[in-house]
């Protein structure tokens, strides 16, 4: 929890500075993706149930609690997480399926490959030029 809190201030520090120099601040999320947290999300998951504990060990909503973060402290912000799931039909960080590899990912790693660099590219740019941060 604690570094939950460490990592919205750090936000809050970055809107501050982008203030204090009167520059647009936009916020990019690109978060995990099932392809490689799957398992881990699933095992944590299960683990949590089996022992019914109060506190959670994980979360699959962070991003939704990080987005009502950024909407009420006015922060713009851009989910390429979304937009990458919307792509290929993904709707939770434990479907089955490798279904961003060859599209956006490497066969082999995680890593974006040419078509997901240009991707990004094009969404940030096109939410630059939509929120006027860029003319």
């Amino acid at each position: 929890k604690k570094a939950w809190k460490d990592h919205l201030k750090n936000i809050l520090k970055f809107k501050k500075i982008s203030d204090d120099i009167d520059a647009e601040f936009l916020f990019v999320f690109w978060g995990n993706l099932p392809e490689y947290t799957r398992k881990h999300f699933k095992e944590s998951i299960n683990i949590n149930n089996k022992h019914k504990k109060e506190e959670q060990i994980i979360t699959l909503n962070n991003d939704k609690l990080l987005f009502e973060f950024l909407e009420q402290n006015n922060i713009k912000y851009l989910n390429l997480s979304k937009l990458a799931w919307d792509l290929v039909g993904y709707n939770s960080l434990t479907d089955q399926g490798e279904k961003l590899r060859d599209v956006l990912i490497w066969r082999n790693d995680n890593h974006l490959n040419i078509e997901g660099n240009k991707f990004m590219f094009e969404n940030v740019y096109n939410k630059l030029i939509e929120d006027k941060i860029i003319k």
